[in-house]
């Protein structure tokens, strides 16, 4: 059998494919099959994300208080719950602060202008408190899972709290 070619996707009639239990493995199969399926793969999802709409807190200067994150005891095994932050001093795009359509995978608005980040910073905090003084804030969650237990991580409840 010849090695295959990058022509061979534009084939209009099967040709036959690849046997591994001939003799010599490799071997061509007949040409009317059209399908051959060499292995099975398995997918697992370990990391999921998610990310809010911009929140605004209605206060020119809050003063954000720490977040009460989920002990890793409170979770199955091998997992996490990462949260994570940024802010903004003014957000133009206003379905990014009501609508989590106006945003792409990443947190970031598909249209319209970006916000004014926080001391001109888009990265994203660890600690809430480092955003004291950001009137506008969002937040990602990361959820960790267990890929060896097919454990995964839960977050019920996400309370923000400012003075």
């Amino acid at each position: 059998m010849t090695p295959p070619h990058a022509s061979d996707s534009l084939q209009n009639v099967a040709t036959g494919g690849f046997d591994p239990s001939s003799n010599p493995p490799g071997q061509s199969t007949m040409p009317v099959d059209n399908t051959f399926y060499i292995g099975a793969m398995d997918l697992v999802v370990r990391v999921s994300r998610v990310h809010s709409i911009w929140l605004d807190s209605g206060d020119a200067s809050p003063a954000w208080s720490a977040a009460i994150e989920p002990s890793p005891a409170s979770l199955p095994a091998g997992t996490q719950v990462q949260l994570a932050y940024r802010g903004a001093m003014a957000v133009a795009n206003v379905g990014a602060l009501t609508d989590a359509d106006s945003l792409d995978a990443y947190g970031e608005p598909i249209t319209g202008a970006d916000p004014t980040f926080f001391q001109n910073d888009h990265t994203w905090k660890d600690a809430l408190t480092t955003l004291d003084g950001a009137q506008f804030l969002q937040v990602r969650i990361t959820l960790i899972s267990n890929a060896a237990t097919n454990q995964a991580p839960y977050l019920s409840t996400l309370g923000i709290a400012w003075q």
